[in-house]
């Protein structure tokens, strides 16, 4: 007897271990970035009063405070997607064992059907023997033709109708084994077989379910990257300089065009006009991806103006010359001075330099982050490419989904007269869940009607879900399945 190797089911597939993994990165990525920013708000709180003071130490802390909030939010989104996998990969490896659990017991009763169909078979052959002797003790009584003495033919009587009762007694045995084992079959087909195939089937579609909530959990989620992508290598350097780094970071342009006019108008005492003039020229250089060492800016006084040469982005100044100033500018060139002595005379600025150069790494983990974070998501989309296999979404001829279908003509809001509906306050996946449990409860159904392919479900789910056409409250639903397994409508009915 061979046993069964293909069980029409199995079990939900997925790597939980793997979703594990995945969650655990998210969780020390998470715990980096939170760790980063903690640091650098250390650093800028050490860079602050006397340590270091004017437009750089100002301008400094304006750029730590927006790299701090961007690893803040990485973190926070970092740490809802290790909740989100680590919630599904906890579910599906439940389902799995539960699957593999209801496949078993497919195989196993599969077995139990087979040997009870070979006890069938030989059961019919013992009844078809018995119903052959029967007929031929029967024929030899009715075909009988006495002859020899009274004694002899007295005999030969008993001896037919001893073997007519033994043959009837025969046959009613092989009847009642044939009956039995018939039952077996039956019994093995629809409440084991069956039953544990749709147990199996209806895992299958949790899982499915499962695997598109954490899709939907996943894909609204970004891991935008602090303000650093495309920065230069040195975190020390002229940030400004770097054309890409701008380029990839256009959220910073209107906020350090503002600062740098803003810092040359305070240091030469320039108009609001001449200020704002100078803002549109910094947002077209940088807008054209221009180096802002050539835009010329307002000095007044000076023939020309001044050129933006030493931009601090927050962190180091080139040179003696502050923004507008020049050497020419006595009070800008001290003040320059000063800063630069102020920066280069404390281990805070060792400490700001490493923590800057730490931000442009994480700038880096912060794309993988958003990369990983993608590619998760995109796990999970393929896992629950089949979230719908009963096809409720599927548009029917007059432009509704199977699903709208069964709402409008059944649903507790239908007007359609006629028609069975169910209960105020069933909601669709109230509905879904109905039709899960009816075909759960009679999983082998009948042929649908009509001549049309499919098959009909009709079960008690042991509680009122609407009422019958002619408003009779009920606890009977039917489920009609197509050919191609899709749904065509679910109602409820009176009890058959």
């Amino acid at each position: 007897m061979s046993i069964p190797t293909d069980p029409g089911v199995s079990a939900p597939t997925g790597d939980p271990d793997s979703l594990f993994a995945a969650a655990s990165w998210h969780e020390n990525l998470s715990g980096f970035f939170e760790n980063t920013a903690t640091t650098l708000q250390f650093t800028a709180g050490a860079l602050t009063g006397e340590n270091w003071t004017g437009e750089a130490a100002s301008s400094y802390q304006d750029l730590t405070g927006l790299v701090i909030g961007h690893f803040r939010q990485a973190a926070t989104t970092a740490s809802a997607a290790a909740e989100a996998l680590r919630r599904y990969g906890t579910k599906l490896d439940q389902l799995q064992q539960e699957g593999v659990a209801a496949v078993k017991q497919v195989v196993h009763w599969m077995t139990v059907r087979e040997a009870d169909q070979a006890k069938l078979q030989k059961a019919q052959s013992d009844l078809t023997a018995a119903q052959n002797e029967a007929s031929s003790a029967q024929s030899a009584i009715s075909n009988y033709v006495p002859h020899g003495g009274p004694g002899v033919v007295a005999t030969q009587t008993n001896q037919q109708a001893q073997r007519l009762s033994q043959a009837q007694t025969a046959l009613q045995t092989a009847q009642t084994a044939e009956w039995a084992a018939q039952q077996a079959v039956d019994q093995d087909d629809t409440h084991q077989v069956l039953t544990w195939q749709t147990k199996a089937r209806l895992i299958w579609h949790e899982a499915q379910n499962e695997a598109a909530l954490a899709t939907g959990s996943l894909e609204p989620l970004q891991v935008p990257p602090p303000p650093l992508a495309g920065a230069p290598a040195g975190f020390t350097n002229v940030l400004a300089d770097d054309a890409p780094f701008l380029a990839a970071n256009p959220q910073l342009t209107g906020p350090l065009a503002h600062t740098i006019a803003a810092a040359n108008a305070k240091k030469n005492h320039l108009s609001s006009s001449d200020e704002s003039s100078d803002e549109q020229k910094i947002l077209d250089a940088l807008n054209s991806g221009k180096n802002l060492n050539d835009v010329t800016l307002s000095v007044p006084h000076h023939d020309g103006g001044g050129l933006v040469k030493g931009i601090l982005a927050g962190m180091a100044v080139v040179g003696t010359e502050i923004v507008g100033g020049g050497p020419e500018d006595p009070a800008a060139d001290a003040a320059s001075v000063a800063e630069v002595a102020a920066i280069e005379g404390t281990e805070e600025t060792v400490a700001a330099a490493t923590a800057g150069a730490d931000a442009t790494d994480a700038a880096i983990e912060a794309d993988a982050a958003a990369a990983e974070a993608d590619a998760a998501a995109g796990n999970a989309g393929d896992v629950a490419s089949q979230e719908d296999p009963l096809g409720y979404a599927e548009v029917r001829p007059d432009g509704k989904t199977n699903l709208e279908h069964i709402t409008d003509n059944h649903g507790p809001d239908s007007t359609v007269p006629n028609k069975g509906t169910f209960s105020e306050g069933t909601t669709t996946d109230d509905i879904k869940q109905i039709v899960d449990q009816t075909i759960e409860r009679d999983p082998a159904g009948e042929p649908n009607t009509g001549g049309r392919p499919g098959t009909r479900y009709n079960a008690d789910l042991g509680r009122t879900v609407g009422t019958t056409s002619n408003g009779t409250p009920t606890s009977w639903v039917r489920v009609v399945i197509d050919g191609a397994g899709k749904i065509k409508t679910a109602f409820p009915i009176p009890p058959p």
